[in-house]
């Protein structure tokens, strides 16, 4: 059992702090929901918020990061449901993905419903994070920022979905933010242009990058996400050398393993690798960008260490 503790530390109620799976998948839920809608969706409004970088509220040490533009337009949108025509064998992709999310809406016990919670205010992109702060299960924290086109009506319309199943929150607040944990630890609120969920620690964060400085100004993220297709529907980063230590931190005992390693491999001169989820209108395909540093590193990694300066892998579905 654990405490919620409200603003001042005050103990707001007792609640059984074992649901963190549960919350999570929540978190997962909404971020599926998202993918499966960028095929579906209408075209998003352009300006304003609604095109808002969800980089910007993400720390730079993050272990990795996936955005989705959950809302395509033009001729990504459009090649996007060629694709996904063929890949289906269907000729109204855009109906049986429809059929696929109502139908894992239907089945699921998340309580959000796509038309109801999140349509009226989704933005252009969405970006999940992972954290590399551990919780005493040994995991990684993880979180989710969505643009929004209308705070007020994300953080009523996420408010509801959330209180429908389950009635009982916390009202916290950080950095004159206020945010909202539930009873299974799943901690959500809207700070600038972005809806935020996730672990509390983690949303806690973002906040503060989003008064400071975030992963969109990183050099290295800049560097590897800008080898990348411009005309994308999602892409990904993550930071090599902070897997190994989290690894380490994850098994102490097979750390000495690691350190072994480390001697042929500097785990500290690793590069970041970046991938884009790409169509073209007969294939969906993913586009890895690797940038190899010559020197050492490179003759390390011998066979591994090709290219002149970024190695593009590319992978059909």
């Amino acid at each position: 059992m654990g405490a919620c503790v409200g603003p001042r530390g005050r103990h707001a109620e007792v609640v059984d702090m074992t649901g963190k799976d549960a919350a999570m998948l929540r978190a997962a839920a909404l971020a599926a929901i998202s993918l499966l809608t960028v095929l579906v969706v209408a075209c998003g409004g352009g300006g304003g918020a609604a095109d808002a970088d969800p980089a910007t509220a993400v720390p730079r040490d993050a272990l990795a990061y996936v955005e989705v533009a959950v809302r395509p337009d033009g001729d990504v949108r459009e090649d996007a449901l060629a694709a996904a025509g063929k890949i289906l064998r269907t000729p109204d992709p855009e109906a049986k993905i429809r059929e696929v999310l109502d139908r894992a809406l239907a089945e699921g016990d998340s309580g959000i419903d796509y038309d109801r919670d999140i349509a009226p205010w989704l933005g252009e992109r969405a970006g999940l994070w992972i954290s590399n702060r551990i919780d005493e299960e040994g995991d990684p924290g993880v979180a989710l920022a969505v643009a929004s086109t209308d705070t007020e009506e994300a953080e009523g319309s996420i408010d509801e979905a959330i209180r429908r199943e389950s009635p009982l929150v916390s009202e916290r607040s950080h950095a004159d933010v206020s945010y909202k944990v539930d009873p299974d630890g799943f901690a959500y609120g809207v700070a600038e242009d972005f809806a935020l969920f996730g672990d509390e620690p983690e949303l806690k964060r973002m906040v503060d990058v989003l008064q400071g400085e975030s992963l969109a100004e990183d050099d290295r993220y800049r560097n590897a996400v800008g080898g990348l297709e411009d005309a994308r529907l999602a892409h990904f980063f993550f930071e090599l050398r902070r897997f190994f230590d989290l690894a380490a931190r994850q098994d102490p005992e097979g750390a000495e393993s690691l350190r072994q390693l480390e001697a042929f491999i500097p785990f500290d001169r690793l590069p970041p690798v970046a991938g884009a989820f790409i169509a073209d209108g007969e294939r969906l395909a993913l586009d890895f960008v690797a940038p190899i540093p010559r020197g050492n590193v490179r003759e390390s990694l011998g066979a591994l260490a090709w290219g002149n300066g970024s190695t593009p892998l590319m992978g059909e579905l």
